[in-house]
This record gives C-alpha cells, structure tokens and sequence, in this order.
C-alpha cells in the first residue's frame, strides 16, 4: 500500500474517533495494528457512545453532494475492507496485502 492511502486511512479513522469519541479530556484512543501472512488489520478503539454505520448518509445522494464532510468511512468502505464493533465505537480496517499496488476506488 502507497502512503496516500495509508495517510487516508489514519487520518479518517484518526479524525472521526477524536471527533465523536474524544470529547472528555480524559478520553483515550486505542490503536492496534497486527499483520498476518495476507492482511494488516488496523484497529481504532475509542470511549465514546459508538454509533450505527449503517446510518451513515451516503455522501453520493444529491442531497449530501454539498456538504463539506462525511465522505471519508465511504472511501475507506470502497477500498478496504471495513468492520465494527456492535457498539460503533471500535473500526477495524482490513489491508489485503496481496492486493499490492492496485489501491483504487473502484468505478460506480
């Protein structure tokens, strides 16, 4: 995997548990990252509420296209393999490492 996509991945998985999930100062943000012979599979675990990913708006309806944010659990939905805890509060993100260089956002 390239760095740009690695930097995408850290910083939306970085950016939404410090958002929604970091709100106290006393809140801490837990990542795990374990490889295997296939997969990298990074972990963000957060202390906050946790939300329904399946509630997520889709940022391609019409009425999302102007909204300045909410694209970035989409993308990483489209290039990785992306899972949840049942609370929302813990992403963990599955890296194919057989995939090798073809990380593209397939086409609609």
């Amino acid at each position: 995997m390239d760095s740009f996509w690695f930097q995408i991945l850290v910083d939306e998985t970085l950016d939404n548990a410090l958002e929604h999930g970091g709100k106290r100062g006393d809140d801490t943000i837990t990542v795990h990252v374990f490889e295997s012979r296939r997969y990298i599979d990074f972990f963000v675990i957060d202390r906050g509420k946790g939300f329904n990913p399946r509630l997520v708006p889709n940022p391609l309806e019409a009425d999302r296209k102007k909204v300045p944010s909410g694209r970035g659990l989409h993308i990483l939905r489209k290039v990785f393999i992306v899972r949840w805890n049942f609370l929302g509060n813990e992403i963990n993100i599955r890296i194919d490492k057989e995939k090798g260089g073809e990380w593209s956002i397939p086409p609609q």
